[in-house]
Parts: structure tokens; sequence; C-alpha cells
């Protein structure tokens, strides 16, 4: 969570794989700023903190989902070195 004042500007989550095997392996899901606070680097402050907890505690392989439309999130990630490896078309309709 980031806070202004006491005020929700932003979050995000890890899920943590619990099966042995996928043991370090997390997927960021959920990042969200509300909308009266996008452009003020609240996304990316909140992906720069759930990398940090992800490193924390050994994750060794980090993915996320993005929708084909949301090209600010898209280069967001990018800018953190995630990169595309598949597309499931029609997954959201």
């Amino acid at each position: 969570m980031l806070l202004d004042d006491g005020a929700l500007l932003g979050c995000g989550a890890l899920k943590h794989r619990r099966a042995p095997v996928l043991s370090r392996t997390a997927e960021v899901t959920k990042v969200m700023s509300r909308p009266d606070a996008q452009g003020r680097g609240v996304a990316r402050a909140v992906m720069a903190a759930l990398l940090d907890r992800a490193r924390a505690t050994g994750v060794e392989l980090l993915t996320l989902e993005v929708r084909g439309n949301n090209t600010r999130a898209q280069r967001l990630y990018a800018s953190f070195g995630f990169r595309v490896t598949g597309r499931r078309p029609d997954a959201i309709a």
C-alpha cells in the first residue's frame, strides 16, 4: 500500500506459489493506483516495493499478466525488466 496523509493512493500484491517445485515463484497481482494519483509515480513505487519484497522472500521467478490494451502498465512492467513470454488470445473478453 502507498499512503499519502492516510489516503490510499495505490496497492499491489504478490501471490506466492506453495508447491515445493514452484516455491521460489510468485505472481504480481492487483497493481493499481487511484485515478487522481495516476502520473505521480504511485504504480512505480508499488512495483518497486513488490520487487523488493519478492527478493527478500527468495523469489527467483516473478510473473504477471496484463491486458493487451493496457499500454501504460505494459510500459511500466517493461521498465522493471519484465518481458512478454506468451499471449492468451481472448483470455479476458
